[in-house]
């Protein structure tokens, strides 16, 4: 998002209006653009000026303005919040997806473990589902006679 698309939205984002699938690009810009940073500011400001009958800035305005960087400071939380929890369901995904590789090989016989990991509390898992040296050997020997 630009400076002019964001500065676009600062009265949506004010009036919380903003969609909440534009917040986390406006949330980004807000953070990298002191100048869009400061023309929040403005808006806050004179908003709340404008709400007050005597026209003069009093501290609970400014009380406003704090409470204003506060909500963007929850929503930037959520935001690095939901693209941790998204990184860590991709690294899940990927090792459950090698897990299941590995475990197709291992059945269909086409890779086994060495010799010295036979006694690994792991091996003696996949054992139990079916997954042995003997029908290791035996696909092998099934597969080298059906090349001949």
């Amino acid at each position: 998002m630009n400076c002019l698309e964001t500065q676009k939205r600062i009265r949506q984002f004010l009036d919380r209006t903003l969609p909440e699938d534009e917040w986390k690009a406006f949330l980004e810009h807000m953070n990298t653009c002191a100048e869009c940073r400061e023309e929040l500011d403005l808006y806050c400001a004179i908003d709340y000026a404008l709400k007050d009958d005597d026209q003069i800035l009093h501290q609970e305005h400014f009380d406003e303005i704090e409470e204003t960087d506060n909500l963007l400071r929850g929503m930037n939380r959520r935001l690095r919040i939901q693209a941790g929890i998204r990184h860590a369901q991709t690294i899940l995904f990927a090792a459950v997806l090698i897990v299941a590789v590995l475990f197709a090989l291992l059945r269909a016989g086409v890779v086994s473990f060495p010799q010295h990991w036979q006694d690994h509390p792991f091996v003696s898992i996949l054992n139990g589902f079916g997954v042995t040296e003997q029908e290791t050997e035996e696909s092998t020997d099934t597969a080298e006679e059906n090349q001949e």
